[in-house]
């Protein structure tokens, strides 16, 4: 489900955010160059007749500098709530 805006709720609900979630971005660059005498096919589509392709494993730390607090597991209780229930005691981390 990746890209579908789910992973961040996946996680939390799994509990295991802290071991997914605020890790550098890892994803795979690919260049394709014409081998020699090829010409652009159009529209592009996959063809390892007609180009060379290069994969390589690249790690962004740019983009990805959130930090996962294990308070982020649960919302805070608010206040009103806590006050018409006295035996409410308040999320972890929001005391």
């Amino acid at each position: 489900m990746s890209f579908e805006e789910q992973r961040y709720h996946d996680a939390r609900r799994w509990m295991i955010a802290s071991e997914t979630l605020g890790r550098k971005l890892t994803f795979i660059n690919i260049t394709g160059t014409f081998k020699a005498g090829k010409q652009l096919a159009s529209p592009y589509k996959h063809d390892e007749t007609i180009y060379n392709y290069t994969y390589t494993p690249t790690t962004d730390v740019a983009h990805e500098n959130r930090k996962w607090v294990n308070k982020m597991y649960f919302a805070p209780i608010t206040r009103d709530e806590m006050n018409k229930n006295t035996s409410l005691v308040q999320n972890p981390g929001y005391e």
